[in-house]
């Protein structure tokens, strides 16, 4: 009976690393993992992106609660993120464009050698009041997850064997 947090985690990820040797692991993670808006809480935040990191995470989702202090408060909280963060639908309210990447293709190893491309899309929940400050001056606002994810899933799926949304 582990620990919770990242020694939990980091237990089930040895436990499946002794049962399945061959097997490669992805570890993604859907999003909101940023702690609350207070100096304890960009510690936290810092810490479990590190962890994260030593986990070896390959990718995470945006999150509504990753910005709540906006855009730059978010990047400056995971700064030291060696993963990619991923939204399709938390988008420029000016273009409609997303802020982050809209997903990533992730190239895994088979044991045999042969590599699994998988297409690991994010959105984060639809949320009509959603505003918050963006780059540039922009603001950012949250898609319909439906409307991102069919402007997306073609190109991913044209570019990966197996397709992932992080929701």
């Amino acid at each position: 009976s582990p620990a919770g947090g990242l020694a939990r985690r980091a237990w089930l990820i040895r436990q499946l690393e002794t049962k399945y040797a061959n097997v490669p692991q992805v570890l993604l993670d859907s999003g909101n993992l940023s702690d609350n808006p207070s100096p304890q809480g960009d510690v936290k935040t810092a810490g479990l992106v590190e962890g994260m990191n030593r986990l070896g995470y390959r990718a995470a989702n945006v999150g509504e609660r990753d910005l709540v202090l906006g855009y730059d408060a978010f990047r400056s909280r995971i700064a030291g993120a060696e993963f990619p963060f991923v939204s399709s639908n938390i988008v420029r309210k000016d273009t409609g464009e997303p802020v982050f990447a809209p997903y990533e293709v992730l190239e895994v190893e088979r044991p045999g050698g042969e590599p699994v491309r998988i297409g690991v899309l994010g959105v984060a929940r639809f949320n009509p009041i959603f505003l918050k400050a963006g780059p540039d001056n922009s603001n950012l606002v949250i898609r319909k997850p439906d409307e991102a994810v069919a402007r997306y899933l073609a190109e991913v799926r044209e570019q990966s064997d197996i397709v992932v949304l992080l929701a």
